[in-house]
């Protein structure tokens, strides 16, 4: 009997566990769904690369952990708030992100992040039926505006994340590095950091 009743409560144990993680993943799913759908126009009729960063890309997702430690680098990083204030550069490019993610989760993030998971983006993924999903292998496709996005990466408390995006309008565009935070439970673009062009 008592062999019985530490099975039941081992499988109930168990159950739990598994339905707990369960429940994560879903969470997690959501979060990224979510920041997807914010990324993309709302309106525009674009193209989207189904494949995120983790096909044909053999920069790791420490790359884009590192220019967020670039922002950190800057000496005016370390100045007061009024200095930071009369410097040009802070207030066009790093005021909105300066303390969104710290350097502590930056260390983290870089840390547990050691390689792409997620290969493609599905239609079920996207809310905007103006959106449409190519695949960088197709030699022609008849869209001004494309983008590619990568998976998101998110801080240990899954309230901050970071996502590359690269947009091309008529075959010219530019990368960015979009920094997010999950402020009364919805996704916000907090700032972003250009990191290269295209043309």
């Amino acid at each position: 009997m008592k062999g019985k009743t530490t099975i039941t409560i081992i499988c109930f144990i168990l159950l739990l566990f598994f339905q707990s993680c369960k429940a994560q993943n879903t969470d997690f799913k959501c979060n990224t769904v979510e920041i997807i759908n914010l990324l993309l126009p709302k309106n525009d009729s674009i193209c989207l690369f189904k494949e995120s960063y983790n096909i044909g890309e053999r920069k790791k997702p420490q790359s884009l952990i590192d220019h967020y430690f670039r922002v950190y680098s800057y000496d005016i990083m370390e100045e007061n708030d009024s200095i930071k204030n009369d410097n040009i550069a802070y207030k066009v490019f790093y005021k909105d992100i300066d303390g969104v993610i710290s350097f502590k989760e930056l260390n983290e993030m870089k840390t547990r992040y050691t390689s792409w998971s997620k290969s493609e983006w599905r239609q079920s993924n996207i809310k905007n039926k103006n959106v449409r999903l190519i695949s960088i292998t197709d030699k022609k496709f008849d869209c001004n505006t494309v983008y590619r996005i990568s998976e998101p990466l998110y801080a240990k408390d899954e309230m901050k994340a970071i996502i590359k995006v690269h947009s091309s309008v008529n075959k010219t565009g530019g990368t960015i590095l979009t920094i997010l935070k999950k402020e009364n439970g919805k996704w916000k673009i907090k700032g972003s950091i250009p990191i290269g062009t295209s043309g």
